[in-house]
């Protein structure tokens, strides 16, 4: 036993005994550790005296694994931070609908970061850096914010509003098949080949309007500039010439008035039918009347099965379910005649009849294409041989619109022109003849 002048430290000294003696003797020198084990959980247990040899490490402490999270969670955290500070009224006024191109272009990107080994979570801040344009950055700033949140991708998608169902619904089957890099890369394709489909829809629709809108203005000048003219003439000279020649000329510069009236309200009409097809109730309509046209008719089949079989190759990549697929399909389908080929076509699968069979008996796909589907049923590259007749689908579809626009163009030029010839011979002739009397 010690003396009363000094207090020893007892290791056996127990916690419940004494609640206010720690065990810790504080005459013990510097050199000593004076380090009690039994110090509650929120004290260090850390000897600031110990020597620059000793550790004075205490293994309670956090790790470098931990310094590091900590970093990581700082370095997110800023992100956010500069994300929620960046200008938010870019977006403002109509919202942003991202067209086939730029989905494509989207699509493409994610896909093309995700084989270089970046994730979503780090790829969307990195588009978003990078846009320049407004609207567009506005859309990615969305998207990177929520997938920070770990919201799926597609949920972060559908909450912009600028992306399709369609698109929208093959990025939830990537995420949840693990295929996410497959159906981007596939989607970029769809989405590519039908920005070319519409280009040449727009051809085939633009070229004719603006050669009808040419030759509705030459009717113009020559009705209301070059006939004055020739009138002018038939006024100064009209004392000479014969009953019958006025008769035709005066017929002629009436017949030239009128059918630059026509043609002017015919090219109004059409515009007016253009501008309502963007509308939702309008391009309804369209397609109705123009699915019981003959020509018409038979590329809107051609174009609605072409995206049909785009759909099957990239439902097929994504690892989606044939039924499901079919089902979707037949939501989407805008064509009455394809729509209720996919709904034979989906009920003879259901039947146990197998896909390949199915799509030639329903008429969806016949000839020597049903039978390469049948054939790469059996060698079991149906996923491919569906790629492949997407695109012979799209070069049928761009060669049917070109042909129906040179027959649009060239009847136009016919119909004009005789338009414009028989009003200049209605003028000229009985001039020539009025010139020729009075000579």
């Amino acid at each position: 036993m010690a003396d009363d002048n000094t207090y020893e430290y007892n290791p056996n000294l127990g916690n419940d005994s004494k609640k206010d003696d720690t065990g810790y003797n504080p005459n013990l020198g510097a050199d000593d550790t004076g380090f009690n084990p039994n110090l509650g959980a929120d004290d260090t247990g850390f000897n600031p005296n110990l020597g620059a040899d000793d550790t004075g490490f205490n293994p309670n402490a956090g790790t470098e694994e931990k310094k590091v999270v900590t970093a990581a969670a700082e370095a997110v955290k800023e992100e956010k931070k500069d994300l929620e500070e960046a200008p938010k009224d870019s977006g403002k006024g109509k919202k942003k609908k991202f067209n086939s191109d730029e989905i494509a272009m989207f699509c493409d990107q994610i896909a093309m970061l995700l084989k270089g080994g970046i994730s979503v979570y780090e790829g969307t801040y990195m588009l978003y850096s990078e846009m320049e344009d407004a609207k567009t950055k506005e859309v990615l700033r969305q998207i990177d914010l929520q997938v920070k949140e770990n919201i799926p991708l597609y949920k972060a998608l559908t909450a912009t509003g600028a992306f399709p169902e369609y698109m929208v619904h093959m990025v939830e089957v990537g995420e949840k098949t693990g295929r996410l890099e497959d159906v981007m890369k596939s989607l970029a394709e769809y989405y590519e080949r039908d920005s070319r489909v519409k280009a040449g829809l727009r051809s085939a629709i633009a070229y004719p309007m603006i050669l009808f809108a040419v030759m509705a203005a030459i009717m113009v000048v020559l009705v209301w500039k070059i006939l004055p003219m020739f009138e002018r003439m038939f006024t100064e000279l009209s004392s000479d010439v014969a009953a019958s020649t006025e008769n035709v000329l005066t017929a002629g510069l009436t017949a030239g008035r009128i059918i630059a009236v026509i043609i002017c309200a015919i090219f109004a009409v059409i515009l007016l039918i253009v501008i309502w097809s963007r509308t939702k109730s309008g391009a309804k309509v369209l397609s109705k009347a123009a699915n019981g046209f003959g020509p018409i008719r038979n590329i809107m089949i051609l174009m609605s099965t072409g995206k049909f079989i785009s759909s099957i190759a990239l439902m097929m990549a994504s690892g989606m379910d044939i039924r499901e697929g079919l089902e979707r399909e037949i939501e989407n389908c805008d064509n009455e005649i394809v729509k209720h080929r996919i709904e034979k076509c989906l009920e003879l699968y259901t039947h146990s009849t197998p896909f390949d069979e199915a799509i030639r008996q329903s008429g969806l796909i016949v000839g020597m294409e049903a039978r390469l589907i049948s054939v790469a049923a059996k060698t079991g590259g149906t996923d491919e041989i569906f790629t492949k007749l997407s695109e012979q689908y799209n070069d049928k579809t761009s060669a049917a619109l070109g042909r129906l626009t040179t027959v649009i163009e060239t009847t136009l030029v016919v119909v004009l022109s005789l338009m414009v010839g028989a009003v200049l011979l209605a003028v000229m002739l009985p001039l020539v003849s009025m010139i020729s009397s009075v000579g």
